[in-house]
Parts: C-alpha cells; sequence; structure tokens
C-alpha cells in the first residue's frame, strides 16, 4: 500500500509508522523515499539499530545509481558511508 497508493497523508503515515516501530521498516523506506522524508529514514533507521535495512536502501533504490554515477567506484561509495556514520555516531 505505503509503494503505490497516492490515498494518504505521507506526513501522518511516516509519524504513524516511526512511532509504531516495526521490526520491518519496508513501509517506511516507502512512504521516506516517495515524499522526501530521506534524512528523517536514515536517521529513524540508524538510532533504532536497523542498518541492515540502510545497506538495502542504498543497495536497492535509484540513490545508489546516483552515486555509482557521482563517484565512479562501489568501494568509494562504501568508505564514504563508512566515513558518514563514523563522524555520525560522535556527533549524536
Amino acid at each position: 500500500m505505503t509503494r503505490e497508493s497516492n490515498f494518504y497523508d505521507a506526513e501522518k503515515t511516516k509519524n504513524f509508522l516511526m512511532e509504531t516501530k516495526l521490526p520491518d521498516a519496508r513501509p517506511l523506506i516507502n512512504v521516506c523515499d516517495r515524499f522526501g522524508f530521506v534524512p528523517d529514514l536514515t536517521h529513524y533507521l540508524y538510532t533504532n539499530n536497523m542498518l541492515r535495512y540502510i545497506e538495502g536502501y542504498v543497495q536497492k533504490v535509484t540513490l545508489f545509481s546516483g552515486f555509482v554515477f557521482d563517484f565512479g567506484d562501489p568501494c568509494s561509495i562504501w568508505v564514504s558511508f563508512k566515513s558518514f556514520f563514523a563522524n555520525f555516531r560522535t556527533v549524536t
């Protein structure tokens, strides 16, 4: 439903899914990706120790192709993400 339907309020749905803390983050990923809540999504997934969903998101969503285009090398992407999360851990 969250992937294809346009008959729900995206902000309310995002907030509901975050508050519910479902063990499967895919509905939340769908909503956040479709409606531009990616910063909220990554913060939520990181703070709730759902790193495998961040990995999956990076690998499967169209952002990945943009990173490959910008960096050119998948190894560079991985180094960039590791660096980002290392810095993120020290800030929060």
